[in-house]
């Protein structure tokens, strides 16, 4: 089997969960929004170990609010979502 192109020249292939959690530290980030569910609970695990910390809320519309709070205070916010329907709620707590 020949090599993979795509991680042949890498000497540490980091995860997508942790170089993501990783730049949001460096620009200043340091609580995730979110609810957990079945298509990010792996990412979840990420959250301690890189120094952010998780914000659990009941749902995706509550997560987008307290996203935008943080936002405003501190100039950027992120929300982890869990899949689904949850996008169109997290649309709803966006305010401009």
């Amino acid at each position: 089997m020949p090599n993979d192109i795509r991680t042949s020249n890498l000497t540490k292939p980091v995860d997508v969960a942790e170089y993501l959690f990783t730049r949001l530290r460096q620009i200043g980030i340091h609580s995730i929004h979110g609810l957990p569910g079945d298509f990010n609970l792996v990412a979840l695990d990420y959250i301690p170990k890189l120094g952010l910390e998780w914000v659990g809320n009941c749902n995706e519309l509550n997560a987008a609010y307290a996203a935008d709070g943080y936002a405003r205070v501190k100039g950027m916010g992120a929300i982890l979502n869990r899949g689904a329907s949850g996008p169109d709620w997290v649309g709803e707590g966006q305010q401009p």
